[in-house]
């Protein structure tokens, strides 16, 4: 069997490729501009993750914790349950890596008066920039 009329598969290979290489270099392109500041915002960036060990924790109220890591990252833990005391101890149990990012990352025990631990469900984690930490920091005193 014979091909004719081939002339045209090479002219095309070469187009998708073409198009292939514009395309992985406009992905790369926004990748790695995703993350740099380059002074066009004005408005404070909030941290991606708080990390373990963590520098401070409070408990703001029976349903709210504020947490805050050594680099400065901060967030609000808000719990599904009134499970926390302000002046107890609590517990983190991190599942995956050390960080939270989103409530399935830290399980927190809260209230210990009792002979059981509280466990707590985190319902929500909000990420703080560095004006919101320091307004929470400044509550606490």
């Amino acid at each position: 069997m014979k091909l004719r009329n081939v002339g045209w598969v090479v002219p095309m290979m070469m187009g998708v490729a073409a198009v292939g290489t514009v395309v992985a270099f406009a992905a790369s392109h926004s990748m790695a501009s995703e993350g740099r500041d380059d002074g066009r915002t004005t408005a404070p960036r909030a941290a991606r993750c708080v990390s373990a060990p963590l520098e401070t924790s409070r408990v703001i109220d029976r349903k709210t914790l504020y947490v805050e890591d050594r680099m400065g990252n901060a967030a609000v833990l808000t719990m599904s349950n009134n499970c926390l005391e302000r002046g107890e101890a609590v517990g983190f149990e991190y599942f995956g890596v050390s960080e939270i990012c989103k409530p399935i990352d830290v399980q927190i025990t809260g209230s210990v008066m009792d002979t059981v631990p509280m466990r707590c469900m985190v319902a929500r984690v909000e990420l703080l920039d560095r004006d919101q930490a320091k307004d929470y920091r400044s509550r606490g005193r």
